[in-house]
């Protein structure tokens, strides 16, 4: 079931989302800023090799920058964070959208927008430019929506103690692990 507005703000009060404005809230989701940080790929990304699962993905973006604006081009993908700290509890799961006005200028979020139970940190942004005119991003707006569904029960072990990203904060890249080998 999803969180109404009125569970966001409970939770909210519980410390679920900091900082919380409630100019953020809309009736079933919580719109999410951008903070100041970005990654972005570095140049000349043709000659490297093909990433895949265990790769350092670290090398294939710049370190963590501060900005106020950033204009990404068409074809153009970066990495960049929330201004607001998550705490889910462990009967909550949520889900990463882009608002509707951000999809409608071409600005798209990549498929990595599930957030499991018990996740605390800051949330990254995988933003993609699908237009063919440069979008500026700007530090502080709102980009990006979450919305919280409840469990049937609590997870036999929650996202502190699975996650590779549990406790995050700023601009996180890729940590791919290499696959288990299955035995045969």
């Amino acid at each position: 079931m999803i969180w109404s507005d009125n569970k966001i703000i409970d939770m909210a009060e519980r410390g679920m989302i900091e900082p919380f404005d409630e100019r953020q809230l809309n009736p079933a989701s919580y719109n999410l800023r951008l903070a100041n940080k970005i990654r972005i790929p570095l140049p000349n990304m043709m000659h490297y090799k093909p990433v895949a699962r265990n790769t350092h993905f670290s090398a294939y973006l710049t370190n963590e920058m501060e900005f106020e604006t950033h204009v990404l081009s068409p074809g153009e993908f970066c990495l960049c964070c929330s201004v607001e700290y998550v705490r889910l509890p462990v009967e909550c799961s949520g889900v990463l959208y882009s608002r509707s006005s951000m999809g409608r200028i071409g600005l798209e979020h990549l498929h990595a927008g599930y957030v499991d139970p018990g996740f605390h940190g800051q949330l990254v942004f995988e933003f993609h430019n699908n237009a063919p005119w440069p979008i500026m991003l700007e530090a502080g707006e709102q980009y990006m929506q979450i919305v919280f569904e409840a469990m049937d029960c609590a997870p036999g072990r929650s996202y502190a103690q699975t996650g590779r990203y549990w406790g995050q904060t700023g601009v996180q890249p890729a940590r791919i692990d290499p696959l288990p080998r299955l035995a045969q």
